[in-house]
C-alpha cells in the first residue's frame, strides 16, 4: 500500500513537474482516495494521520479543489493537537497550503492571514516559493483596496530579489499601482 502511494506520488509529481495536470489527475485523485481510506483507520499514529491529511488538503490544490483543501487543511489544524512534536512544522506547511487555497477562492482577509505568518514564521521556503508568497500577499492587499500595503511589499520584493525577470514583473506591477 505505501509502495503503491509511493508509485502514486512519482507519477503526479512527474506530470505536474512538466505542466500536464490532466495527466497527473487520474494519480491525484486515486491518492486523494487512498489517503482518505487510509486516515479513517483506528491504529494510525497521531503524526501520521495528521501527515496524511495535510497531504489530501495539498492535492486537492494540485487537483484546484480549493474548497475541499480548505476543509482538509482545517481538519488537519484540528488533528495536529494530538501531535507531540513538530507543531510548528505542521502548522506553517497546512497554514501555506491554506493560505494559497484561500486565494484562490478570493477570500483575501483570511489568505492574508495565513500567507503572512508564513512569511514571517517560515525559514524554509525557497526563493521562489517566497516570491510566489509576496506577489499573492501583495495581490490580495490590492484586492482589498490597500494599495499601500501592496506597494510596500512590491518595494520590499525589489530589494530582496535579484532576478531581473522578476524585477521586471515586479516593478509592472508596482507601477499599475501609481
Amino acid at each position: 500500500d505505501d509502495y503503491a502511494k509511493e508509485i502514486l506520488h512519482l507519477l503526479s509529481g512527474y506530470f505536474l513537474e512538466k505542466k500536464l495536470k490532466e495527466k497527473a489527475e487520474p494519480y491525484l485523485k486515486q491518492l486523494v482516495a487512498n489517503y482518505e481510506k487510509s486516515v479513517r483507520q483506528e491504529d494510525l499514529p497521531a503524526e501520521q494521520r495528521v501527515e496524511q491529511i495535510v497531504l489530501i488538503g495539498e492535492i486537492y490544490n494540485d487537483l484546484d479543489e480549493y474548497e475541499q483543501a480548505v476543509r482538509w487543511l482545517n481538519q488537519s489544524l484540528k488533528s495536529m493537537k494530538t501531535v507531540e512534536e513538530g507543531r510548528k512544522k505542521w502548522q506553517l506547511r497546512i497554514l501555506r497550503e491554506k493560505g494559497f487555497a484561500l486565494f484562490k477562492l478570493d477570500q483575501h482577509n483570511n489568505a492574508l492571514a495565513a500567507n503572512l505568518k508564513v512569511l514571517y514564521l517560515d525559514q524554509s521556503l525557497s526563493d521562489q516559493q517566497k516570491y510566489d508568497l509576496n506577489l499573492r500577499i501583495a495581490s490580495s492587499y490590492v484586492k482589498l483596496k490597500r494599495n499601500k500595503e501592496a506597494k510596500a511589499i512590491y518595494s520590499k520584493m525589489l530589494n530582496n530579489f535579484e532576478d531581473k525577470n522578476r524585477r521586471k514583473e515586479v516593478e509592472a506591477l508596482l507601477e499599475n499601482l501609481m
